[in-house]
């Protein structure tokens, strides 16, 4: 095993936080009752994605934190930072920032980590797989209304542009 998984690792262990290592969750290769375990243990999960990705790991902390407690802290390069806007948003490649974004994580109130999670829980229920799903039925019905109306049009200017039928 990588010293540095390792000593993420222990220093999730230490600190109670769901470790994010090059994208896969540090505890990976758990069944999911016992990810969903160690999301619920977690006081932090810190999804720090160069780029986009990992949405799902930062939907299923939200969803398996029905105690309210917990905070998110999301690369600003991921999807879901987009959408969860009450997790703590870092530039991942500034240390610093990170650095206090996770501080700030560890020191949270209750009740300001309640308020927050109780917004990306809201979120993650509403805009779930089933709404997504029928977002995309209902654009591609329209975008083949849309072609069926340019169809029209574009019959219509060729009848005026070449006279008469």
């Amino acid at each position: 095993m990588d010293t540095l998984y390792f000593d993420l690792l222990k220093l999730g262990y230490h600190f109670g936080l769901a470790v994010i290592v090059g994208g896969g969750l540090a505890l990976g290769g758990l069944a999911a009752p016992a990810i969903f375990r160690t999301l619920r243990a977690a006081d932090v999960c810190y999804v720090s994605s160069l780029h986009d990705g990992m949405n799902l790991v930062a939907k299923e902390f939200v969803a398996a934190r029905e105690d309210e407690r917990g905070v998110l802290v999301l690369s600003r390069f991921t999807g879901a930072a987009r959408e969860l806007t009450e997790a703590l948003i870092v530039n991942p490649y500034d240390l610093e920032e990170a650095s206090a974004a996770l501080a700030t994580a560890l020191a949270m109130p209750a009740a300001q980590q309640a308020e927050r999670m109780r917004a990306m829980r809201r979120l993650v229920g509403e805009f779930n797989v089933y709404r997504w799903a029928g977002k995309m039925l209902v654009d591609a019905g329209r975008v083949r209304q849309q072609g069926r109306l340019s169809d029209r049009l574009t019959m219509g200017l060729q009848r005026i542009e070449g006279g008469a039928p």
